[in-house]
């Protein structure tokens, strides 16, 4: 493959699952390696990449098409700024129904993503949500789903009833990939794998696996184009040769016209070349080859069917064919195979190979538990983890009250099976008390059903589990603590509670991973709001311009987590009677927000919402002079003087100054009062001017 490079565990991608690595160039020396080895130590797969970011050589499209996952490190950098990235690896990966697994490296981008790449799953590296479950758990359990391991392409591999050595020289590539194509096109061959060595790298000494591909195979298969004969290659110097010595059958098909005596020349005993654009005898030949080497009929077993189907869908020795992928895999799953039931509900949840949808995310899920349940029981291991993949998909399809009421029943039987204290347990467990905050927090804001007590009970009992388990300063303790602070926060009684989980899940943060660590400023934007449930405002002010100062620092004034620690200042300041520096700060957000995100974005639409609400606020408890000229003043900025809300905030203030004290400031506001007004009247003049005049020419040009 031109241009790319390769990261493997090993000395050669042959035959691994394809990983394709793309990025902002900026971020390529920053995430790169980091990355790389945190797949490579989960999963055995190939890591493609592109270090030049000036050109490429190949047929990125193509190249693409073959990879069975994008990865894809998101910063601010990547999606606010023009990149190849974003632009056109993401895009040819999401128009081919490529797996992509997006990164998060920067908090605060989630909605910035969303709006430029759509509702995408992706995973977070940094703990900012309280009710998050372990990145690296969601890393291995996800790269488990997407790629395939080694003893199932073993298996892949056993079910072909024939092979074929496809050679080409490396010029040709794209022709042979065409010809890959056209040779399965014919359901006779369906069954039949193709060997070529399209990840074998220039320079790499691959004859030794050439060999051993071309005695495994059945057929040779020769694509015929110039190039094969303009210059002495290796096709003609080894392959070809290597091939009659091993006696296999030769299959010449023309690709591009080529000039027979040259082929004769240099190709000894060379049959005549089929034409492959003559579709009736290209696939009349083929058939017959087909029928000397085949091990028997094409198979259509659900089992065969599933692992034809994983074949095409990750390039197993044939050509990646999302289309007959899903075909394949479904007729399994429709004929009663669990594996390809499995695999459909992870197909529609990823967006692997078909669009996302939940819906039959959950309809597969839920085949499969009940599969398990009448085959092998209710608490078999097998039936408990398919049950968790249908809590999963409840959740992903936003129903949180089934999700809950699986993961609980899920949490009951992992108790019963393997103990309270089995890690698997506790897993189930924390995923239990998740959901149950998302009940509470989603579907019964009223509590009727006890959620919150529930949730606020699990989430105790798991901590203290996690902390005898594994120790106060395991990373899954201090998430448990925090889960703890974040289900007792729902409670006015227990802010004492949410107080000391923060404060401690804070500490500890902060001496594992440093002070300007995301996750620990995160933990300091929690401690800051429980000194908040506290009305201690002056400590809670404090804190957030602490975790302004360290996000400015980091990723610079406009970056979404700033933008959002500017916010929280706003509300401080606005709880702390500051009402002129609230304002100012929160007219801030909005414009931020509206160079960063859009004018219509739902954040942006909620930064003026909150301004909205502040002047609310005044109308209705009236305080003092200096709120209303900040209304004013902020009106002025987001809306223009000459806007209608903007003279009726000028208006207010002029009715405030209603005391003889106030005349000086009072007859100063109404001067401006009077030549925005002027300025308004004289518009509105033009503005009808214009469209008399327009309506003039209107009646002109239809008497004519």
């Amino acid at each position: 493959m031109p241009g790319l490079q390769y990261k493997v565990r090993g000395n050669s991608p042959q035959g691994k699952p394809r990983v394709y690595f793309c990025c902002h160039k900026e971020d390529f020396p920053v995430y790169f390696e980091k990355i790389s080895e945190a797949i490579l130590n989960n999963h055995s797969c190939a890591i493609w990449y592109r270090e030049d970011f000036s050109a490429y050589d190949g047929d990125l499209e193509n190249d693409l098409k073959q990879m069975q996952l994008l990865v894809i490190p998101v910063t601010l950098k990547l999606l606010t700024t023009e990149n190849q990235a974003l632009s056109r690896e993401f895009v040819i990966a999401v128009n081919h129904h490529i797996p992509i697994l997006p990164l998060m490296q920067e908090p605060g981008l989630e909605a910035l993503f969303n709006a430029k790449c759509g509702n995408l799953h992706f995973l977070n590296p940094y703990q900012s949500d309280a009710t998050t479950i372990c990145f690296e758990e969601k890393l291995k359990k996800y790269l488990e789903a997407v790629l395939i391991g080694n003893e199932l392409a073993d298996m892949i591999r056993a079910e072909f009833i024939a092979y074929i050595f496809l050679s080409y020289r490396k010029k040709d590539r794209k022709h042979a990939q065409e010809l890959m194509r056209l040779i399965h096109q014919n359901d006779f061959c369906r069954d039949i794998a193709i060997w070529y060595d399209e990840f074998l790298t220039p320079g790499e000494d691959f004859s030794h696996a050439i060999k051993a591909a071309l005695q495994k195979s059945d057929l040779f298969v020769l694509a015929v184009t110039p190039n094969l004969v303009n210059e002495s290659n290796y096709v003609m110097t080894t392959e070809y040769p290597m091939a009659k010595e091993e006696a296999k059958s030769i299959f010449p098909v023309e690709l591009v016209r080529t000039r027979k005596n040259k082929l004769l020349k240099n190709f000894d005993g060379i049959p005549s070349p089929i034409n492959v654009h003559n579709s009736k005898r290209f696939s009349s030949a083929l058939k017959a080859h087909i029928d000397n080497i085949s091990a028997g009929d094409i198979k259509n077993s659900p089992k065969h069917s599933f692992c034809m189907g994983l074949a095409y869908l990750n390039g197993i020795d044939v050509e990646v064919n999302r289309e007959f992928a899903v075909n394949l895999i479904t007729f399994a799953a429709e004929n009663q195979l669990p594996e390809a039931m499995k695999k459909l509900s992870v197909m529609y949840h990823d967006g692997t190979a078909v669009s996302i949808d939940y819906a039959k995310s959950v309809y597969w899920a839920e085949k499969h538990y009940n599969y398990c349940l009448q085959t092998l029981g209710e608490i078999h291991p097998d039936t408990l983890e398919s049950l968790c993949d249908l809590a999963s998909a409840w959740g992903a399809a936003g129903n949180y009250q089934k999700q809950e009421q699986d993961y609980g029943q899920a949490c009951m039987y992992y108790k019963i099976v393997f103990g309270a204290d089995h890690p698997k347990t506790l897993d189930v467990c924390s995923r239990h008390a998740v959901a149950l905050a998302l009940c509470y927090d989603e579907k019964v804001k009223n509590d009727q059903f006890g959620y919150r007590e529930l949730a606020l009970r699990s989430s105790e009992g798991l901590y203290y589990q996690y902390r005898d388990t594994f120790g106060e300063e395991h990373p899954a303790t201090i998430q448990a603590l925090s889960n703890l602070g974040f289900a007792s926060s729902k409670w006015r009684r227990h802010h004492r509670q949410t107080f000391e989980c923060y404060k401690k899940v804070y500490q500890l943060r902060k001496k594992l991973l440093g002070e300007e660590h995301p996750e620990t400023i995160s933990a300091l934007s929690d401690l800051a709001s429980a000194y908040g449930n506290y009305r201690d405002y002056e400590t809670q002010l404090e804190m957030l311009e602490k975790v302004y100062a360290v996000y400015r620092k980091l990723y610079g004034e406009e970056h979404p987590a700033t933008i959002t620690a500017i916010y929280h200042l706003a509300d401080c300041h606005f709880k702390m009677e500051h009402f002129r520096k609230g304002i100012e700060l929160n007219v801030n957000v909005c414009e931020l927000r509206r160079k960063i995100l859009g004018e219509d974005h739902a954040e942006t639409k909620k930064a003026y919402e909150n301004i909205e609400f502040m002047y609310k606020y005044f109308d209705w408890n009236p305080a003092n002079a200096e709120a209303y000229e900040a209304i004013f003043e902020a009106r002025s900025r987001l809306q223009g003087e000459t806007h209608i809300d903007t003279l009726r905030a000028l208006a207010r203030i002029i009715r405030f100054y209603d005391k003889p004290e106030d005349e000086a400031k009072r007859e100063a506001y109404l001067i401006r009062a009077r030549k925005l007004k002027k300025e308004v009247l004289n518009q509105n003049r033009r503005d009808r001017i214009k469209a008399s005049v327009e309506k003039a020419i209107t009646h002109l040009r239809r008497s004519r």
